[in-house]
């Protein structure tokens, strides 16, 4: 009955100096690691609000970097991808309380 939980977990990595990095990886690295954390969250989103609106929980997980907390060298579309998934996640749960809405938690895990 609904969602309980959704993880966004997706990444994908292009080791090498921003002076090489071609377009078309940057713009794959963000939309892997970034963008389609969004299609998910718009998609589950409103079950959940449903859920919480009938007193029951239900939690957003996403999975972001060490590197989302420090930059490290040869990986500054990564770094930056992993930065971009934590302040999605505490833009969305500004959002959330903005709604007054206690019953979807979000969270943000930065494994190393």
């Amino acid at each position: 009955r609904g969602v309980d939980v959704l993880v966004n977990n997706a990444g994908i990595v292009n080791a090498g100096h921003i002076l090489q990095l071609s377009e078309q990886q940057i713009r794959r690295c963000f939309e892997v690691n970034v963008i389609c954390h969004f299609w998910t969250i718009q998609a589950l989103l409103p079950k959940m609000l449903e859920k919480a609106s009938l007193g029951e929980w239900s939690h957003i997980v996403t999975i972001s970097s060490t590197a989302g907390r420090i930059g490290v060298h040869h990986l500054t579309d990564y770094c930056a991808s992993k930065f971009a998934c934590r302040g999605l996640s505490e833009a969305l749960l500004a959002e959330l309380n903005d709604m007054s809405c206690t019953r979807v938690g979000v969270s943000t895990v930065m494994p190393y």
